[in-house]
């Protein structure tokens, strides 16, 4: 909205807009001072403003928690994703293979063993895979946790950096370019 500069006797100018054409306004000095009409409101001095400027609402510390938080969240989903997909170690001695998926050759080497009755000390070369294969399977899946608590405990100093990081000062405001000379 526009404003215009209202002189007084005692050298103030006081801000005045629009709205305000018609009405009576008292100075600091203590006279009323009466606004021209609409029509005489523009013979006035106009009130330069200045933009007001735009105060940022999204700073380095915003920044830091937000990134912290969604590193966190994205951490506790995989941690979950990890805890449902764990592996179960193998805990039988003798394991059920698969014959159809044995090629020959291990398949006689298991029938050798077999032969030897149930009871047997040693496994077949095929479930000496098979156990191999789950205790890395196991071995990685614990380094995948690890390394997801890590993340999330990153994700976590992100945050604590962020809200230890003072606020900045909030300016005071502005003046609005309106001229005041002391009263004397």
């Amino acid at each position: 909205m526009t404003r215009y500069l209202l002189p007084c006797r005692c050298g103030r100018r006081l801000p005045v807009t629009t709205a305000q054409a018609g009405d009576q306004l008292e100075c600091e000095c203590g006279e009323r001072l009466e606004v021209p009409t609409l029509r005489h409101l523009t013979s006035l001095e106009r009130l330069e403003e200045t933009a007001p400027s735009r105060q940022k609402t999204w700073g380095l510390r915003q920044s830091l928690v937000f990134l912290g938080a969604a590193i966190v969240v994205i951490a506790a989903t995989a941690l979950v994703a990890l805890q449902i997909t764990k592996p179960q170690p193998i805990r039988e001695p003798i394991l059920v293979t698969q014959v159809d998926k044995m090629t020959p050759q291990e398949l006689w080497k298991t029938w050798l063993v077999l032969q030897q009755g149930v009871k047997r000390l040693a496994i077949t070369p095929f479930e000496a895979t098979i156990l191999q294969q789950n205790r890395i399977q196991i071995e990685a899946w614990a380094i995948w946790q690890i390394v997801v608590l890590v993340i999330a405990a990153i994700g976590g100093l992100l945050i604590v950096l962020g809200l230890s990081l003072r606020a900045p000062r909030r300016k005071g405001p502005q003046t609005s370019g309106v001229n005041r000379t002391p009263a004397v």
